[in-house]
This record gives C-alpha cells, sequence and structure tokens, in this order.
C-alpha cells in the first residue's frame, strides 16, 4: 500500500545520500514468488541449461525430482538464487564428468536427486570408431 511506499521512501532517505534518493522515482513492492512459480523457473533453468550442453553435443536430462530439490534448498532466495542454483548444481555435475572423461559428444546424462544428494549418471556414452 501507499503506507509501505512512503516507510521506505524514509527509510532510504535516512539510509542513502540525498543524490542518491533524490534519483528514485518509485518504490515498488513485490510479494514473494509462491513455489509453483519458482517451480516454473527452476525447470526453464533446467532447459536452457540442457540447449547449452545440446550444443556440445551432451543430452542432459533431469529427474522428476530435481526442480523440487534446487526449489526447497533454496527457500527465500528468489528467481535468481533458484536460477544460479541450477547453473551451478547442473554444470558441476556434468564438467566432472566431461573433465575425467566419462562424457562427450553424443553422451547421454541424467541428473538425479537421490537418498539427499545431487548426482550424475552417464546413461549412454557414444565412443568414436575408426572407420578407415
Amino acid at each position: 500500500g501507499q503506507s509501505g511506499g512512503a516507510d521506505l521512501s524514509a527509510a532510504a532517505a535516512k539510509l542513502l545520500p540525498a543524490e542518491l534518493v533524490d534519483r528514485i522515482d518509485e518504490i515498488l513492492l513485490f510479494s514473494p514468488l509462491e513455489h509453483a512459480a519458482l517451480l516454473r523457473i527452476a525447470r526453464a533453468s533446467m532447459e536452457e541449461m540442457a540447449a547449452r550442453m545440446e550444443q556440445k553435443g551432451i543430452h542432459v536430462h533431469f529427474c522428476a525430482d530435481f526442480a523440487e530439490s534446487v526449489v526447497a534448498s533454496r527457500r527465500g532466495k528468489g528467481a535468481r538464487g533458484i536460477a544460479r542454483a541450477v547453473a551451478r548444481l547442473a554444470e558441476e555435475l556434468v564438467a566432472g564428468k566431461m573433465l575425467s572423461g566419462e562424457i562427450g559428444p553424443e553422451s547421454d546424462v541424467l541428473l538425479l536427486w537421490e537418498n539427499g544428494e545431487y548426482k550424475i549418471r552417464v546413461t549412454e556414452k557414444k565412443l568414436l570408431t575408426n572407420t578407415a
């Protein structure tokens, strides 16, 4: 409401230099995102990560519980926190397997939330063969 914005304006005036306060046109208050919205954000981040890996020829899939576990572990962190968590967790799992040589182009991998931890399972790895 109006009084919430006025309270924030007064707080900003106490904490920030006058030059900065004068640049603030309007203060908007946002409600925390609902659980369903956070799940959509997590799933969209998972799809983006899978699309980036697809460009490298690695086919990434996620278990059904992956998004739910990320959202549950990042309560109160908002959309950016959820997106960062998905990127960090998924990229760390895939990068570790790439560096060890366990996955490469044309590999299929499944990212899991299993027994309280994030895991990666290589479901198929295509080997390059020399046909010459």
